[in-house]
């Protein structure tokens, strides 16, 4: 309840703020991983992010653009002779703060909720077998920059390191973090 109650405070406000700024969407790349307590074994998993976002002026140069994005983060490794390949599927919720240096080329800072959707493991000897003992939950932060064209297309590069702990087990001490880079193109409406 609490989840679906986050979920639509969210999409209204991206509506809200769409009738007053420039909507648009956005796909891309992520370059993921986990970080923290116990990770050497663990290498980058390359997957993707899609979704919307709106671009809101406070003043000539300085905006704040809300996005909702499907975003497919984890990790691999190889882990006791098998393959492992760990899939940690999001709703995130960043709110940047876009500052435009020149015309087209921008910097962007902002903090980012998500809300995990699935948990997934896949080996050598076993397909899709869900994960348990994620948070639901995860909290991060953005830093990056991009590049919007007069055509409304957009270029930008980010990123998302983790700020909570993922782990929700009983009796596990670990400490892990998401940690994501992203490579995103995207196009506004107006």
């Amino acid at each position: 309840m609490k989840n679906s109650l986050l979920f639509l405070v969210f999409v209204t406000s991206l509506s809200i703020f769409g009738q007053n700024g420039s909507m648009g969407f956005k796909g891309g790349f992520n370059f993921s991983t986990l970080v923290g307590d116990n990770t050497n074994e663990v290498e980058g998993r390359t997957a993707f992010h899609v979704g919307l976002m709106v671009e809101v002026p406070i003043t000539d140069r300085i905006f704040i653009q809300p996005e909702l994005l499907y975003s497919s983060k984890g990790f691999k490794g190889d882990f006791d002779g098998s393959n492992l390949d760990n899939r940690f599927n999001y709703l995130d919720f960043p709110l940047l703060f876009k500052y435009f240096l020149t015309d087209e080329f921008n910097v962007v800072i902002g903090p980012q909720g998500s809300l995990l959707l699935s948990a997934v493991s896949s080996s050598d000897s076993r397909k899709d077998e869900t994960i348990n003992g994620i948070k639901g939950l995860d909290f991060g932060l953005n830093l990056g920059f991009g590049f919007k064209f007069k055509s409304n297309f957009a270029f930008d590069v980010r990123f998302s390191p983790g700020l909570s702990n993922i782990n929700d087990r009983d009796n596990f001490d670990d400490i892990n973090k998401n940690s994501t880079f992203l490579l995103s193109v995207g196009y506004f409406l107006k």
